[in-house]
């Protein structure tokens, strides 16, 4: 990729994200492919029911709610991430996320998905770009322990579930 060729020793935004993307990834994937089913986090009723909802985040863009998706669906933005990337979106999804849990996007196409790779939850721009993590193995993510990424805005959101009536959208 492009940012190898660069004379500096300084780690990029792009060489970040492509770390945290990638690297926990293809260290786990073998572990990942022999882990039980059983083991595996299932996506349960409640999950299909709520929706998130952020709030306070500094990065604007990522605040409001969030609806829960099929998680064999690739979001708009990480399909595009991974495009201009030059990777495959459909696999690079499967590999990172469960196929298990739903994700969550936000009527400007941010979203928020669990990745199986690193074990954390992500809220990513519409871009595709990543914004707050948090360490996590729930089902739904959590409130509170999200980080800023290198290059977003602080504060860091509060993140809440609210349960309705709403069915998954494919």
């Amino acid at each position: 990729p492009h940012f190898y060729k660069r004379e500096t020793n300084a780690m990029t935004l792009a060489d970040f994200r492509w770390w945290l993307f990638l690297a926990p990834t293809f260290l786990l994937i073998s572990v990942f492919h022999l882990a039980p089913a059983a083991a595996m986090s299932t996506m349960s009723c409640q999950d299909l029911s709520s929706s998130i909802v952020v709030r306070g985040a500094g990065e604007t863009s990522v605040n409001g709610v969030y609806a829960p998706r099929d998680p064999t669906r690739v979001p708009a933005g990480f399909a595009r991430t991974c495009d201009e990337m030059g990777w495959h979106p459909r696999d690079t999804w499967r590999r990172l996320s469960n196929g298990d849990r739903p994700w969550f996007e936000s009527s400007n196409e941010s979203y928020i998905y669990w990745n199986c790779g690193d074990r954390r939850w992500w809220i990513d721009a519409p871009s595709g770009a990543g914004v707050y993590i948090v360490p996590s193995e729930k089902s739904l993510p959590p409130k509170s322990g999200w980080v800023a990424l290198p290059g977003a805005k602080s504060p860091v959101p509060e993140v809440d579930t609210v349960q309705d009536d709403r069915k998954l959208e494919k």
